[in-house]
């Protein structure tokens, strides 16, 4: 679950409930483990996010950052490149988080995979389900823009065919989302499926 501003109450509690009857494990990136804080893992690529936020979280923290180990995560090996990894000692990066938590859920082993709240785009004038990050409040972190949006879409619909062609499913659910590349699904079709 990554932090687009389609991320509904309703996805959540679904997930939540196919996660209490041990269907699923969760990965949420940034942010989102607010609203999910019963989550398996929780990963943030950005060293800046993990200063910022400190985030108290009980599950796995995952990263990338060389910084985020004070705060309690893992550090994975990454390397800067587009395409999915399947070598289980690197996450590649795909500039950005959302590409590395699907990454690393396919090191995890996980299928299907389905995505929520990967709008890559503004939905409804917002970029995230929550607030914007403000740099006069000291945070470092930027916002994504339109060609950042392209970029990460472009990304992500090269992922999906790497995944496809390892045979692997992963399913969209994000219910306002730019992303073509994926199977398209409801979250309660997804967790049936």
């Amino acid at each position: 679950m990554a932090s687009g501003p389609s991320l509904s109450d309703g996805q959540i509690k679904a997930v939540r409930a196919a996660h209490s009857a041990g269907q699923c494990r969760v990965i949420v990136t940034n942010n989102t483990h607010e609203r999910a804080p019963w989550a398996d893992v929780l990963y943030a690529s950005d060293g800046p996010w993990w200063e910022h936020y400190r985030p108290e979280f009980a599950g796995q923290k995952w990263t990338q950052s060389r910084i985020a180990p004070r705060f309690g995560a893992t550090q994975a090996h990454g390397k800067a490149l587009d395409r999915i990894s399947f070598d289980p000692a690197c996450i590649h990066n795909g500039r950005n988080t959302g590409f590395q938590a699907l990454n690393l859920a396919v090191l995890f082993g996980a299928g299907p995979v389905v995505l929520l709240g990967y709008d890559m785009q503004a939905t409804g004038g917002q970029l995230h389900w929550h607030r914007d990050h403000d740099s006069s409040r000291g945070c470092r972190l930027t916002n994504p823009c339109e060609a950042r949006f392209d970029e990460w879409r472009g990304i992500l619909n090269r992922a999906a065919r790497d995944l496809e062609e390892h045979g692997i499913r992963c399913i969209n659910a994000t219910s306002e989302t730019a992303l073509t590349g994926f199977e398209r699904m409801t979250i309660d079709e997804a967790l049936a499926a």
